[in-house]
């Protein structure tokens, strides 16, 4: 999948693209320098644009190169136009390549573009890692925000929402939607790596996030995208659209464990005692069905059907051996039905709550040594009350005077961080970051909201 795509004049029978300095189109620049050796400037006879890819040969199936950009990235007219080159310094320890491809009409030019893993002097490239910082995305006036140590930075000027952050040696990832420029859609998936923005499927509508995982330099997204025709699920890893079990049509969460892609997500299932069709939860381990729950259940002795709730996702987490999964389920006899908090460890279920509605809504979950962290909300009152679960101990964080939700957890040491929302009136609502149960500021007056917060430790 390439990138930076923009329409090129069908109209324009000549097929000319002029470079003023052939030496610019093949580039070799050292590990720690973040421009190109030299710009390309090229001479149009029309509207012109661009694709960066991964290697140094043009495909389809190459992969996005996320650490080079390139600006302008298309023009409108015929002209000259010198492109700058910016790269991300490569401190993955290994020497890397991107084709440029520029096209206008029926002309295409490369430029190809090798960044070595070492510095001009020999020595390896090295970075150390961001300390003492915590990050918070979300949305603030309706734009995607990222929040470092409190402090708001918009990842663009337009619309959208940050929805997952992750920060990996010197790099920041955020996945969310944006807007598409070229085609006018307001709401589509997105992923900046060091705020460099990445569309991941310019083609479709509107799209939003589901989940994200960053595991060595594999970047991965759960995502849905809408079209008039359709709304499906995918999976991308970096940038590519990967395949998904046959039944997988609805998936919230994923985890990446050395080779193992987890997915937690719900199917369609039909019961066998009254032959209508209910939402299940799911878990795949590399595409199969761990099965940790059928829709026919025998509860406590007792037979029941199980459905996921509405409004309720699943969250998956590995730590070491141990696989979990989180959720919220409904139960139902011929004469009565209970919710659920229900906590997979390995596949066998532990259920919290009394029953009642009340009973725990889970959007996020990590496990951190012994202990068991789920972030979400449950209801009382008519309210959403945002709720901290430790080894299935509810820690309330808001009361039940306004609606708040716990979108995302994340421990360092002995500290609890959580990030969500609180509404201030009918439609405002403000941002929070809790820190061991106390409430943080974040920046920004605005109607926000947070949704993911991730710390690097000092």
């Amino acid at each position: 999948m390439s990138i930076a795509i923009a329409g090129c004049d069908d109209k324009e029978k000549q097929t000319d693209i002029k470079v003023e300095n052939a030496a610019s189109l093949s580039q070799i620049v050292y590990a720690d320098q973040t421009g190109g050796s030299s710009g390309v400037t090229i001479v149009t006879s029309g509207a012109w644009s661009s694709a960066i890819t991964e290697g140094i040969v043009k495909s389809t199936k190459s992969g996005v190169a996320t650490w080079l950009s390139i600006n302008p990235s298309s023009g409108e007219a015929a002209g000259t136009y010198t492109i700058v080159i910016s790269l991300e310094p490569n401190a993955t320890g290994a020497e890397r390549a991107a084709t440029i491809t520029i096209a206008c009409g029926d002309t295409e030019i490369s430029i190809r573009i090798t960044q070595k893993s070492i510095k001009e002097n020999g020595e390896p490239y090295v970075t150390e890692p961001k300390t003492g910082t915590v990050y918070v995305a979300g949305v603030l006036d309706g734009k995607p925000v990222l929040w470092t140590n409190g402090v708001a930075k918009y990842l663009n000027s337009d619309i959208g929402a940050a929805q997952y952050v992750y920060v990996s040696g010197n790099n920041e990832y955020v996945a969310g939607t944006g807007p598409n420029k070229a085609t006018g859609v307001a709401f589509v998936v997105t992923v900046w790596i060091n705020e460099t923005e990445q569309i991941l499927c310019p083609t479709y509508e509107r799209g939003s996030v589901n989940s994200f995982f960053v595991s060595d330099n594999d970047v991965y997204v759960i995502g849905r995208e809408s079209t008039h025709e359709k709304n499906e699920t995918y999976l991308w890893k970096n940038g590519i659209v990967q395949n998904l079990p046959a039944d997988a049509t609805n998936i919230q969460s994923i985890y990446v464990s050395g080779n193992d892609v987890y997915l937690a997500g719900s199917v369609r299932a039909t019961s066998t005692r009254t032959g209508n069709t209910y939402t299940i939860p799911k878990l795949w381990k590399n595409g199969i069905d761990q099965h940790i729950i059928e829709v026919d259940y025998k509860y406590n002795g007792v037979d029941v059907i199980v459905t996921q709730d509405i409004g309720s996702g699943n969250s998956v987490f590995v730590s070491g051996n141990d696989v979990y999964v989180a959720g919220r389920l409904m139960m139902r006899s011929d004469d009565w039905y209970y919710y659920f908090s229900v906590l997979w460890k390995n596949g066998v279920p532990q259920f919290f709550g009394d029953g009642t509605t009340t009973s725990m809504y889970v959007h996020s979950s990590l496990v951190s040594g012994n202990k068991v962290y789920l972030a979400g909300y449950i209801f009382e009152n008519s309210k959403r009350i945002a709720v901290l679960s430790i080894n299935g101990e509810e820690q309330n964080l808001s009361d039940d005077t306004v609606s708040a939700e716990a979108r995302s957890v994340y421990v360092v040491g002995n500290d609890v961080y959580v990030a969500g929302y609180e509404e201030v009136s009918g439609v405002f609502s403000r941002a929070k970051l809790w820190k061991n149960g106390v409430e943080q500021n974040l920046d920004g007056e605005g109607n926000s909201e947070a949704y993911s917060v991730f710390v690097v430790n000092q």
